[in-house]
């Protein structure tokens, strides 16, 4: 195939198909075209159509750019094969388009991204000569052969580096990058710096070699007239190194933290947004943290010049009255997540692992189709409530909000604005490229897109509050120096830079900012009624984040009256904020406020609170409104059963009725609503009975919608529906206790349970396990027909490296604990998934420390129940359960009780299992604070092994524990 050529009249039906990619004809569809050019994929040869027309047409640059464009996409799909000499004859045509470099750069680009495919597919080390070969271009004395050679080489040192890092690849390729560094062509410096980066960002461990040359050739870049983007570069490199090669710098860090302040002033902002950057990873250094501190005095003003709103930032915050609510995302400092002014310090982006006493779900293929959800009948509609709220699944478990996700998608190594070439053909070629790297990405809005993007003002904002948490008090000496200018200006961007660089400090450590507080928090009380909404905004946002100092101020009179009440009046006047950034932020900051207030505190003041948030409900748009949902879910968790107060529960619930009734089946606003509703639930219990059977029956109608869905047609299954049912009808279980019965004892829940214990997603089988062990401890006797087809869905899902084994073992210990001696058929299999758990020798990866602690407890319950069963299989296990129980102190105290009193059953059937054991067993003893019946059980297990064992190793133990325990066991226990 070495002599191949093309057939004439392919050749020509392939250029007229590029011709129409490259430039549609109206009313061509580019879905048409492209469906066109993937029907050649089949053809053998058609890669070599494509290099063809790249490599030796003349003219026509843009069809042979997307001719080169396609060979990419092709390369890269492993799903389409290859032929070797395919490959290899592509591969000699390339090389030969580097050699002889065509005059069109757009060409040149589609080259240079095909050699990039062919290496990320064959492997840098499969074609080692093209890297000999585009190294030694960059000796040619011709202009365009150099940047041919250079620019092939970055892109394949961007997507290739990990490949090329080797001592004898960095070698032949890293000198010859560093060379580039003094080049006088400006782009070529820039593109060589971007690419020699790629090996520091992932720590090379060939690069100590270079590394010096590297440090003086960036040093001699570290002029004020370069080239701004010589300066973004070389920013982007002293960034890098002093993550991951802080000691290397440190020689240096004096001169390098003056030009990096030199740079925060430079007029292009991304420039000064590099600068910004260096900041943190120094902090991070232990060797470059001194060189900071130095320059705090003059670090601090320029960071708070930063934070100053700029007009990209103005965009960000459109006046609210103009955009809709849905688009009115934006928190008011258009800060990262951390720092957001809209955002509650406790905002969560996943799903939390759960405690011991949590539990969760899921569906499985073989199970029967469940054909009603409610008591006979077909499933309710959705009907509105009149005296009764409606509910939808929530976004978090147990007490963890979800947020929107966090994607930091900033790149330090982008290096777009260094291409080149400036065709205007580029952006066709870009919307032609589906490389794997932009496919791996999820596509966001284009308007988070845009919010998320890193301007001055989020890295200022983040470096200050990495200084505050550092070094608070040079921090704060410094920013009190040039604060008092800002906050009594009359410019508001002026004074709302100020406020947010207050709130910067990191809340533990307040202590700093203690005695400037009784200043400060009246004048961010007074900012929240400024005139300009995004002052109200960040300095609504900013009290928020002095809650640590601001709440306990209730438990003394004057504080309670001229701190914490102030504070809480301005945080829900700012509720009723016409400006829906504000609206944000009050919510946001009324959460926080929340969170770190305790019952006692709130209680006196949950009528005001509740009123407020009704007239707030009664105003907000979709997107505040579930932020205020959120406040209330923890509002209902921090007061728990003070909202049973009379006239408390119809405003706690008012909101949710009308919610309730206003949202449509497919409604993904009803995860918020599902998600507060799992709170309100357990604060109200009894009392939220009235609305408990209208609740259940469209959680019920959620459940079994999503399985027969699932079952019937096998499409993937609307997780968020289901999971939420799952949770709130787990908080309402929680919440009315045994008068959940008659509810569940009429309806076909316990079936659709049997389905989702059986499920393979994890989350699934997470709450239907939390739900089943709620159940058991609410209502055994109208589950205990369903537990042994229950149990055996939870044994088989009880797979130690699973996130949902925890909450499984969890409901195991339920069962075990009211179905006594029944449980025993289910015992084998059950020890064979939960003693390996506890053994660190066998133990898989990942086995969290929780699980351990529930399979402690489900042990020892199962040992209550059928203690002549487990005791003969106590050797196995006794000496990790008793090492755990002894180690681990953070257990429900009823719970560890009940583990105890089956470990004193399974030892007075076995106590031989204990012998070797002793010591833990008494030091176990010594740490418990027993209820009068286990101490019982613990003396009885005393005397057990006191008449076994030789009075002198008896007195020996005694004397092996610490003086703590031997004082406890000498006075409570009859020991000697």
């Amino acid at each position: 195939m070495a002599e191949w050529t093309p057939n004439q009249d392919s050749l020509l039906q392939l250029l007229e198909l590029l011709m129409q990619a490259a430039e549609p004809e109206q009313g061509q569809s580019q879905e048409w075209i492209f469906k066109r050019l993937e029907s050649f994929h089949r053809i053998g040869e058609y890669p070599l159509y494509l290099v063809h027309i790249l490599t030796q047409l003349q003219q026509h640059g843009t069809i042979r750019s997307v001719a080169g464009m396609v060979l990419k996409n092709l390369v890269l799909d492993y799903q389409v094969p290859m032929h070797p000499s395919v490959q290899s004859i592509v591969k000699q045509q390339c090389r030969l388009a580097v050699i002889h470099p065509d005059p069109d750069p757009i060409v040149r680009n589609a080259v240079e991204l095909v050699i990039t495919a062919l290496m990320r597919r064959g492997g840098v080390r499969a074609w080692y000569d093209i890297l000999v070969l585009l190294t030694d271009q960059l000796q040619h004395t011709s202009q365009i052969h150099v940047e041919m050679a250079l620019r092939t080489l970055c892109t394949v040192c961007e997507d290739c580096t990990t490949e090329l890092d080797h001592p004898h690849l960095i070698d032949l390729i890293l000198p010859r990058l560093i060379a580039f560094f003094d080049h006088p062509d400006t782009r070529l410096q820039v593109k060589s710096l971007a690419a020699a980066n790629q090996f520091i960002l992932i720590s090379s461990q060939s690069l100590p070699k270079c590394v010096d040359q590297y440090l003086q050739s960036i040093l001699r870049r570290m002029r004020p007239q370069e080239d701004p983007a010589i300066r973004q570069e070389v920013c982007r490199t002293l960034v890098l190194l002093a993550e991951k090669q802080p000691e290397v710098i440190a020689p240096y860090g004096r001169e390098l933290v003056q030009y990096m302040l030199l740079c925060l002033q430079d007029p292009e902002d991304y420039v000064a947004i590099e600068a910004c950057t260096f900041w943190q990873p120094c902090l991070d250094a232990t060797a470059l943290q001194q060189y900071v501190v130095d320059v705090i005095p003059q670090l601090v003003p320029l960071l708070l010049d930063h934070m100053v709103l700029s007009e990209e930032d103005e965009l960000m915050l459109m006046p609210s009255s103009s955009i809709d609510d849905d688009q009115a995302s934006t928190p008011p400092s258009s800060l990262p997540l951390s720092l957001m002014p809209g955002c509650s310090s406790n905002d969560r982006q996943s799903p939390p692992s759960p405690s011991p006493t949590q539990r969760a779900v899921a569906a499985t293929p073989g199970a029967p189709i469940v054909e009603n959800a409610n008591y006979g009948s077909a499933p309710p509609s959705p009907t509105p409530m009149q005296d009764a709220p409606s509910l939808s699944p929530p976004t978090r478990m147990e007490d963890a909000r979800l947020a929107p996700d966090d994607d930091d998608d900033d790149n330090a190594m982008s290096d777009d604005d260094s291409e080149l070439d400036d065709d205007e053909d580029d952006d066709m070629l870009a919307s032609m490229d589906d490389d794997d790297d932009d496919m791996d990405q999820d596509p966001i809005p284009e308007n988070e897109e845009f919010y998320s993007e890193w301007t001055r003002r989020k890295r200022s904002a983040t470096s200050f509050e990495c200084l505050m948490s550092e070094y608070p008090e040079q921090v704060v000496y410094a920013l009190f120096t040039v604060l008092s200018s800002r906050l009594n200006s009359e410019n508001w961007k002026l004074r709302e830079s100020g406020i947010l660089a207050l709130g910067t400090i990191n809340p533990d450590c307040i202590s700093t900012m203690a005695p400037h507080l009784p200043g400060v928090i009246p004048y961010l009380l007074q900012s929240t009624t400024d005139l300009n909404p995004c002052v109200r905004a960040t300095a609504c946002w900013t009290l928020s984040r002095y809650s640590k100092w601001t709440v306990p101020q209730f438990f003394t009179e004057k504080g309670r009256d001229m701190v914490y009440k102030p504070v809480l009046d301005s945080v829900l006047r700012s509720l009723l904020d016409t400006d829906k950034q504000v609206q944000t932020t009050a919510s946001a900051a009324l959460t926080t406020f929340i969170e770190e207030s305790s019952v006692v505190a709130l209680t006196p003041y949950l009528p005001e609170i509740l009123a407020k948030m009704n007239a707030a409900f009664s105003m907000y748009g979709e997107r505040n409104t579930n932020l205020l949902l959120d406040s209330l879910g923890s509002l209902s968790e921090s007061v728990g059963h003070a909202l049973q107060q009379p006239g408390v529960k119809e405003l706690v619930m008012l909101p949710l009725v009308s919610r309730w009734n206003a949202l449509a089946d497919n409604d993904p606003n009803w995860f918020p609503l599902f998600s507060c509703l799992c709170s309100v639930t357990a604060a109200l219990g009894n009392a939220f009975e009235p609305y408990a059977e209208l609740v259940f029956l469209r959680c019920l109608y959620f459940i079994n919608t999503t399985l027969r869905v699932y079952l019937m047609t096998n499409e993937v299954m609307d997780l968020e529906f289901l999971v939420g049912a799952l949770q709130v009808l787990s908080g309402l279980v929680q919440g009315l206790g045994t008068n959940i019965r008659p509810l569940v004892a009429r309806s076909t829940l316990l079936k659709m349970l049997d389905v989702c214990v059986r499920d393979q997603e994890s989350e699934v089988v997470t709450w239907t396990c939390a739900l089943i062990g709620d159940l058991a401890t609410a209502c055994f006797d109208t589950l205990a027909p369903s537990v042994p087809s229950f149990l055996e869905g939870l044994i088989d899902q009880m797979d130690a490296t699973a996130y949902h084994s925890n909450n499984a073992i969890w409901c195991v210990g339920e069962i075990a604990l009211r179905w006594g001696n029944a449980i025993e058929p289910f015992i084998p299999p059950l020890l064979d998934r939960m003693i390996p758990i506890l053994h660190p020798q066998t133990a898989y990866d990942g086995i969290r420390p929780d699980m351990q602690k529930n399979t402690i407890i489900a042990l020892g319950r199962l040992g209550s129940a059928c203690p002549t069963v487990m005791a003969a299989r106590l050797p196995e296990f006794i000496g990790p359960w008793l090492d755990k129980a002894v180690r681990e102190h953070d257990y429900d105290q009823a719970e560890k009780d009940s583990a105890f009193v089956g470990l004193c059953d399974m030892i007075r059937v076995n106590p031989e299992a204990g012998l070797q054991h002793l010591d833990i067993i008494v030091m176990a003893i010594s740490q418990q604070v027993p209820t009068p019946s286990l101490k019982e059980q613990f003396q009885a297990i005393l005397n057990l092994y006191r008449a076994m064992v030789p009075p002198v190793d008896w007195s020996a133990i005694f004397e092996r524990l610490p003086l703590s325990s031997q004082h406890i066991m000498s006075t409570h226990y009859v020991y000697l």
